[in-house]
């Protein structure tokens, strides 16, 4: 997020190449690597910062801190989803509920492997996916509801088109506010 607020994203996700030192944009974007370089040493643990800090660019780094920490981690994922499936409103409230799911998926989509096609495409079936996910979120929100809302529940999953998650949220929170 500091990177993006400052423009600087770029160096590091490959958008912003390398310029060659002849280029006339070198300077800028020797000083604006340096920055970043600096911002990404400063911002890890010391043991992680020795394994970065002599690399030249910021690029570099970025991928070497990926391909050191982003791996699949099979029981953290297991154990993610079994709190999802295990999650339901009970005593709390429905945005404590929602909110709690939300951090779950959130934290699910940093361990969990990203689909891929059999072409080995990432980008060709994912908006079918991600599609498919949502449904899957408005349902398990939806189940795990208190059984006050088994009418609003039975009328939403008959609805076509399926609603988004926000929307089934803000419908569940309005249900909830009518029957005080």
């Amino acid at each position: 997020m500091a990177l993006g607020a400052r423009n600087k994203a770029v160096f590091v996700d490959g958008t912003y190449p390398e310029v060659d030192r002849n280029h006339p944009d070198y300077g800028s974007w020797s000083r604006c690597n340096n920055i970043v370089c600096t911002w990404l040493v400063n911002s890890v643990d010391k043991p992680i910062a020795r394994s970065i800090m002599y690399l030249d660019t910021a690029r570099q780094m970025w991928l070497d801190i990926h391909d050191q920490f982003k791996q699949s981690d099979g029981p953290r994922t297991a154990d993610i989803k079994q709190q999802i499936f295990a999650e339901v409103q009970g005593t709390h409230s429905i945005s404590d509920y929602y909110t709690k799911l939300k951090q779950l998926w959130e934290e699910l989509k940093i361990h969990d492997s990203p689909y891929t096609c059999c072409c080995g495409n990432p980008e060709c079936a994912s908006k079918h996916i991600a599609q498919r996910d949502e449904q899957d979120k408005v349902l398990k929100f939806l189940m795990g509801l208190n059984d006050s809302f088994t009418a609003t529940r039975g009328q939403i999953l008959m609805m076509e088109p399926k609603p988004s998650l926000t929307k089934v949220l803000i419908f569940a929170l309005k249900k909830n506010v009518r029957d005080r």
